[in-house]
């Protein structure tokens, strides 16, 4: 269960408010011409932290036929450089929900925040291409586990 503990916490200086997380050892294929950690990498654990989200919510499996989240836009801040061999914990939470958008925030923790992000992302028919309002019981488990703010 990607929820973080008080251990994991402490460990790598993650501040209130940040429940879930998955842990990354950073690769050197992950590294820039500095030997820092490169945007790339970053974006790659947010993705994979926004879709374990996805999987704690017992949302299906994203397919074709059905809805899901599309970024409609991204932004992505550093703080401080980290290198090979570092173990990491990247972080999400869902800030806000609309009919059928919501912000997702997300950082990575070594020794405290080193990087964060937003997302805002549209829940659009794979198909089609159209927005969906998200589902009433979506709704409802992402209010139980991340306490995101309803602006509809």
């Amino acid at each position: 269960m990607p929820q973080l503990t008080d251990d994991t916490i402490a460990a790598y200086g993650v501040e209130t408010g940040w429940r879930f997380g998955l842990e990354f050892d950073v690769r050197w294929s992950e590294l820039d011409a500095f030997r820092h950690v490169n945007h790339r990498a970053h974006l790659g654990w947010f993705e994979e932290v926004r879709n374990a989200m996805f999987l704690e919510l017992d949302y299906p499996p994203f397919a074709l036929n059905g809805a899901g989240p599309v970024i409609r836009e991204l932004g992505v801040g550093y703080d401080k450089p980290i290198g090979i061999a570092t173990r990491v914990v990247a972080t999400g939470k869902f800030a806000w929900l609309k009919n059928s958008s919501f912000r997702m925030e997300f950082a990575v923790w070594h020794q405290g925040r080193v990087a964060s992000s937003h997302a805002i992302c549209v829940w659009l028919c794979n198909a089609s291409g159209e927005k969906v309002v998200l589902s009433e019981s979506l709704r409802e488990r992402i209010h139980r586990l991340y306490a995101a703010d309803d602006l509809r």
